[in-house]
């Protein structure tokens, strides 16, 4: 869901062309940025619902409580030896 919805733009290397340099200097790159931003990421995604931008990668309800419920379990990611970053 985040390359679908986040990365083009918030990364060290966005990939849509209006955004040169990340938004804000907010990337995604790293389960770490992931963690650092997760608040912020629930405010603008789930509460304000300003992310993404106009809404221009089509992001659901569905996909927006995913994020939510993410956050509020603790905003753990799980990595590939089954371990919870956080």
């Amino acid at each position: 869901m985040v390359n679908q919805h986040c990365i083009g733009c918030h990364s060290e290397r966005p990939t849509v062309r209006a955004f040169p340099i990340a938004p804000g200097g907010v990337v995604f790159d790293t389960a770490a940025d992931m963690i650092k931003y997760s608040e912020r990421i629930r405010v603008r995604v789930v509460v304000e619902r300003t992310m993404p931008l106009m809404n221009k990668t089509g992001m659901t309800d569905s996909e927006r409580q995913l994020l939510a419920g993410w956050v509020a379990s603790g905003s753990r990611i799980q990595d590939a030896t089954g371990s919870n970053a956080h």
